[in-house]
């Protein structure tokens, strides 16, 4: 008995919170959000969050608090079903054409989108004009996709870059910007 307490309890200590936490950020403006995971360097708070991260003055945040909510993550493709081995004769019968190929993404895109993360990695280091400058470029960039209608293939990349608008609005919030 005195050795299976011990046992236990460092079974519990190694492998009892292996769940994800999320974490209910409560600022003083009276705004809150949810992280997946959070430290403290220096006087800021970084918050990992959808999209990045956000990091924020300790002062501005009234509390965080473990929750039982979920943080949202991106929803999974439907799982499709194995055609009848009757179908696959047909399919093999038609002409190439009618298989649809993933539409490839454009590389002037993805490179930049990748700058305008780059950029925002260092938000926390950005004066204030440039970080308003990085919000409009990323609206433009927005603007761009759905102007050239390539949502539908750089979908990845427009919903980052909604992410991270709404993270640059947090901050400039909480700055009280």
């Amino acid at each position: 008995m005195q050795i299976l307490i011990p046992l236990l309890v460092g079974f519990l200590v190694l492998f009892g919170s292996t769940s994800d936490a999320a974490y209910l950020v409560r600022l003083k403006n009276g705004r809150q959000f949810i992280a997946s995971h959070y430290w403290r360097e220096g006087k800021r708070i970084i918050f990992e969050i959808q999209g990045g991260t956000l990091a924020i003055e300790k002062e501005f945040i009234s509390k965080i608090e473990p929750t039982e909510r979920p943080v949202r993550t991106e929803p999974e493709a439907p799982k499709r079903e194995e055609p009848q081995p009757e179908k696959r004769k047909e399919t093999a019968s038609k002409p190439a054409e009618a298989s649809k190929e993933a539409p490839k993404k454009n590389e002037e895109v993805l490179k930049e989108f990748r700058l305008l993360q780059q950029r925002f990695s260092r938000l926390n280091d950005l004066p204030i004009h440039e970080i308003y400058k990085l919000s409009d470029d990323l609206a433009a960039f927005r603007r761009k996709l759905l102007d050239q209608d390539l949502v539908e293939t750089h979908k990845e990349e427009f919903d980052g870059a909604n992410s991270l608008i709404r993270a640059i609005e947090t901050l400039l919030k909480v700055r009280g910007r």
